[in-house]
């Protein structure tokens, strides 16, 4: 009876996306009739007069498809969607306090939780309770997220996608039919939706998404040999990435400003990409992409075993730890008035550190214990999985090692000076000072395995491979912030404003070389000599260098002289790029 097939599959989609595009569109005129739109107002992000009601037409779809089903989807899906959307629809058209909401989501989430749609944990207790925790968590999720036009839509039909994708090749026909059911009914309603919008979803449409997408990740079950169960909430996480990264990223940015988590602002993924100089569109797309590596990549981890899953998490979180960071330090708050003061359309960092420096460093510890084991693991992977002996190194040598092999590493970054805060430029020295300190910290494995074991259970092939792995994993942990704010200028719509620092004679070279980079001009030369030529573009002289960068809006310091400037170092930890003028000659 259920889905089994193509045929039947695409017969399902089409009709339901159809009846949600038409419904929308009705909604819509209805709505403009009625007078129930969104008008612009101080801090949204549309101001523009939208019509309201877009949760109307998603919910009416869902119903029809969960309808058309079967019987079977009653009590366990259709129920709770109705209370959830209910209780948006009210809020959209008269409010409804926070608590109630939650009171009624909780309710939503008892029901579903009640037909089996939970999380599976060892512990029947423990799963009811973070499961309750997770549809309320992932409805305001997407409920956050829709802060920019066509963003929730989208990301939850991506995320929709890949669950269908899941389900299917998992042999789940009556989830991967829901999965169908969704993306039909959201896709209906992007159409209208994308930017420009011409209706919003409210909060009926984006807690319904949220609700639906929690009960779907439910269903997910990894199949990698020595993975529990409970470790299926991972995959999941990969395909609802861009609402739960986004979720994140606001919790610790408004909970370090000290403003309320609850209250809305311009302070999500979408509006500090926007403020590195992307275009609404670029910026839809950007997290389009990100939605669609994160399926990507949770399809490779549900069917991955053991030592697989846990390398693909460990690369995963450090990445997404780099991101945090990254966005955080995206200027989306006011500033102090002892701060400069960039322009909030503009692509610039915060003036001060987004977070404590002993977080910053906590953080860059976790990395760096991540690349630690990743290498490890992944060099005995590379060196025995052929052999199929992986698994008696695994007890002998791999997970017995570990704690010793991170105390040592640690040591060795630590005495080679590698914390600091996460890095924000990096030179030839900086390479040479990681490549010392992880060989010593191989050298020092090799040194204490040699007195207690004498390398009885170590082999060289692994130790060069790890302390390879090592290396190049601490150096782009460390480049990855000054790679991830280069890749941003080279596709941003806002040009990047470069000056040099040093003697005007060498200004017409450093422009002309200039040129041949994407995205960036050198408008000008700071300097305290004198000069008469015109053609120079003599911004200042060099005791008002932070007046002058902030004035003229400058994101690249070309320094080409000598110098241990005070503001040159105040200037780099707030997000001016510093470049040395190098001079090669051929």
């Amino acid at each position: 009876m259920f889905w089994n097939t193509y045929s039947e599959s695409i017969t399902l989609l089409l009709i339901v996306l159809l009846f949600s595009a038409s419904c929308t569109e009705i909604v819509r005129h209805f709505a403009h009739r009625l007078g129930f739109i969104s008008r612009p107002a101080k801090g949204r992000w549309s101001q523009r007069t939208v019509a309201l009601g877009g949760g109307i037409s998603i919910n009416l779809a869902l119903i029809l498809g969960i309808l058309w089903l079967g019987k079977s989807l009653y009590a366990a899906v259709l129920a709770p969607l109705l209370i959830v959307f209910i209780v948006g629809l009210i809020d959209d058209f008269r409010g409804v306090t926070p608590s109630m909401k939650l009171m009624a989501q909780a309710t939503a989430a008892a029901i579903a939780i009640s037909q089996g749609y939970m999380l599976s944990t060892p512990w029947p207790v423990l799963s009811i309770g973070i499961s309750v925790l997770w549809y309320v968590g992932l409805s305001n999720a997407v409920n956050l997220s829709d802060n920019m036009d066509g963003l929730a839509a989208g990301m939850s039909a991506i995320a929709g996608l890949g669950f269908c994708y899941l389900f299917f090749t998992h042999d789940q026909p009556t989830s991967a039919a829901l999965a169908i059911v969704f993306v039909a009914s959201v896709g209906g309603f992007l159409i209208h939706n994308f930017p420009p919008a011409k209706i919003f979803m409210g909060d009926a449409g984006s807690l319904s998404l949220g609700f639906i997408l929690a009960i779907l990740s439910t269903q997910l079950r990894v199949t990698g040999d020595s993975v529990h169960s409970f470790w299926s909430i991972l995959p999941a996480c990969l395909v609802l990435v861009v609402p739960l990264f986004d979720t994140t990223l606001v919790m610790i940015s408004r909970r370090h400003a000290k403003r309320p988590i609850m209250i809305g602002g311009r302070d999500h993924t979408s509006h500090r990409i926007f403020a590195l100089g992307f275009s609404e569109r670029k910026t839809i797309g950007f997290l389009y992409l990100f939605g669609l590596v994160g399926v990507f990549l949770a399809t490779i981890l549900v069917d991955a075993d053991g030592f697989m899953f846990t390398t693909l998490s460990i690369i995963g979180l450090g990445l997404l730890c780099l991101l945090v960071i990254f966005f955080l330090e995206i200027f989306v708050y006011p500033s102090p008035s002892n701060q400069i003061n960039w322009d909030s359309k503009r692509s610039r960092l915060a003036g001060q550190h987004s977070l404590p420096l002993p977080i910053l460093y906590m953080m860059e510890l976790t990395i760096d214990v991540g690349i630690i084991c990743f290498a490890w693991i992944v060099a005995h992977q590379m060196r025995f999985y052929e052999a199929k002996t992986i698994a008696g190194y695994d007890v002998s040598t791999i997970i017995p090692m570990l704690p010793y092999l991170i105390a040592v590493k640690l040591g060795a970054f630590s005495f080679f000076k590698l914390y600091r805060g996460m890095w924000r430029t990096i030179s030839l020295k900086d390479v040479y000072r990681i490549f010392k300190a992880t060989t010593a910290g191989t050298l020092l494995l090799i040194a204490g395995a040699a007195l207690v074991t004498r390398l009885e259970d170590l082999s060289r092939i692994v130790l060069v491979l790890d302390w390879m792995l090592t290396f190049f994993g601490v150096l782009g942990a460390r480049t990855a912030l000054s790679g991830f704010r280069r890749w941003s200028r080279k596709f941003s719509d806002n040009e990047c404003r470069a000056a040099l620092f040093g003697p005007p004679s060498l200004y017409h070279l450093v422009r002309d070389a200039l040129k041949d980079e994407n995205g960036i001009k050198c408008i000008g030369c700071i300097t305290s000599e004198k000069c008469s030529d015109p053609t120079l573009f003599i911004l200042g002289a060099e005791d008002e260098l932070q007046e002058i960068v902030a004035e003229n809006k400058i994101d690249v310091l070309i320094v080409g002289q000598n110098s241990s400037h005070e503001t040159l170092n105040f200037l780099a930890g707030n997000g001016v790029l510093l470049r040395e003028l190098k001079i090669q000659l051929s």
